[in-house]
């Protein structure tokens, strides 16, 4: 039995093609991950974390760490794969992670020294962030699973292991391909997709933003005007609130939970993908699918931060 740490529905994606032993294991959810996964998988569940916006969260979360500290001891042979960057793997970072990409972002130049910079006054559990650098970064990581869209840092080149994510793909069964498109909510065909375009989100309406939500619906407006109701297929990225079926109602929308990976892989053909040019996705796009990027007219709405990863948990 393998731990799993999850902070994100790609890293549970890479997982379940990485791994042949999934249904086995026990799984740990951080709070961005969509709450539905825990019915869907049909594994066990060690805890789900809901965004902590009460006492009796934090209560919670801080029950669940007290509990994990002597699982570990109890369990020292555990191996621990996912995200270690979470607050929810706190209590396996001494394990030694195998740590599966979150977004190749994250690999950037400065990232250790921005890190450290942006916990140092963290309290206590998140304090341990102050020394210890995940991704990949500290000594206690065993190894990182990547699929090697960017050049890695030299410092992390020893731990790695690259995985190609259609070789992953092909190499599962009709079944398990099956078992997998339904955890994710793909599990129908669809159907005419190559006369369609595909529209990959950004949360503009995300907290913090100075965004309306007539801002997006103009926008969005625009794009259905341009390729018409039924020809668009929308993939909202999974901080993106905007309903986009309340005001079009023959768009098609893929579940937000779904990584677009998985609509990729499943080869889904489209006229043409729209996208936002810092998009993370850009990485993984086919290249015999045309790829157009799109603007907005409230870029100046828009936080200099917004893009990161920690901008949109909050």
């Amino acid at each position: 039995m393998n731990i799993v740490v999850v902070g994100t529905s790609y890293t549970l994606f890479l997982y379940l093609l990485y791994s042949k032993t999934w249904r086995n294991d026990t799984f740990v959810f951080g709070e961005c991950v969509d709450e539905i996964f825990l019915q869907r998988l049909g594994a066990k569940t060690l805890f789900y974390q809901k965004p902590i916006r009460s006492m009796s969260e934090k209560i919670k979360f801080l029950k669940y760490l007290f509990r994990m500290v002597l699982f570990v001891r109890v369990h020292r042979s555990l191996c621990v794969y996912g995200n270690d960057h979470i607050p929810q793997a706190i209590p396996f970072l001494e394990n030694g992670f195998i740590v599966l990409e979150e977004g190749w972002a994250n690999y950037e130049h400065g990232f250790a020294e921005r890190w450290q910079k942006e916990h140092a006054h963290c309290k206590w559990p998140l304090s341990i962030f102050k020394k210890y650098i995940p991704l990949g970064y500290d000594n206690a990581v065993k190894q990182i699973v990547l699929t090697g869209m960017q050049s890695v840092p030299d410092r992390l080149k020893e731990k790695v292991f690259l995985v190609n994510l259609e070789t992953l793909w092909n190499k599962k069964t009709s079944e398990e391909r099956r078992e997998i498109l339904r955890v994710f909510g793909m599990e129908d065909d669809v159907e005419g997709t190559h006369e369609r375009i595909l529209y990959l989100s950004q949360p503009f309406l995300h907290p913090g933003t100075s965004v309306l939500e007539e801002d997006v619906l103009r926008h969005f407006r625009g794009v259905v005007e341009a390729y018409g109701e039924k020809n668009v297929v929308v993939k909202p990225h999974p901080f993106d609130k905007f309903a986009y079926k309340k005001y079009f109602h023959d768009i098609r929308q893929i579940p937000r939970e779904c990584p677009v990976e998985v609509l990729l892989l499943r080869k889904d053909s489209y006229k043409k993908i729209l996208t936002w040019p810092t998009c993370s996705a850009n990485m993984r796009l086919p290249r015999d699918i045309p790829v157009e990027y799109y603007d907005v007219d409230f870029r100046e709405k828009l936080p200099s931060t917004y893009f990161s990863l920690e901008y949109l948990r909050q």
